[in-house]
C-alpha cells in the first residue's frame, strides 16, 4: 500500500505471465481487496511478458472489478510494454481513468493526486 488508497502491484524481471500465473494473481488481489475501491499502480518487471491467454483474461477480470478502481498508472520500460500499454489504455480508459509512464514517481505522484470528479 502507498497510502490508504492506492496499492502498488510489482512483478519480477525476465519473466512471462502465463494464464494460470494471472489466475492466481487476480484471486489473491481480491482477497487484499476485500472489495474495497483503490488507486493502481502496476509495476511490471524489466523484460516481462504476458500471453495473450493471459492478457485477455486480465481484460476480462478488469472489467469485473471496474467498481473496485478509482484509477490505474502503469509503468512501462521498454518499447514492448509500451506498445502492450497503449492497447490496454485505449480499453480500460472507457472504464476509468487510467495513464501509462516512463518513471515510478510520476506514477505514484499522479495517482496520489488524482481525485474522483
Amino acid at each position: 500500500m502507498l497510502n490508504e488508497d492506492t496499492i502498488e502491484i510489482l512483478f519480477h524481471d525476465d519473466i512471462q505471465i502465463k494464464l494460470e500465473d494471472m489466475q492466481k494473481a487476480y484471486l489473491e488481489f481480491d482477497e487484499f481487496m476485500a472489495g474495497r475501491r483503490l488507486k493502481r499502480l502496476i509495476v511490471p518487471g524489466r523484460n516481462m511478458e504476458m500471453t495473450k491467454e493471459a492478457r485477455k483474461y486480465g481484460e476480462m477480470e478488469n472489467e469485473k472489478r471496474k467498481a473496485n478502481c478509482v484509477a490505474e498508472a502503469m509503468v512501462v520500460f521498454t518499447f514492448v510494454q509500451k506498445m502492450c500499454t497503449n492497447f490496454y489504455l485505449k480499453y480500460v480508459r472507457d472504464i476509468y481513468p487510467a495513464k501509462s509512464f516512463t518513471d515510478i514517481e510520476e506514477a505514484r505522484e499522479w495517482l496520489i493526486n488524482y481525485k474522483e470528479l
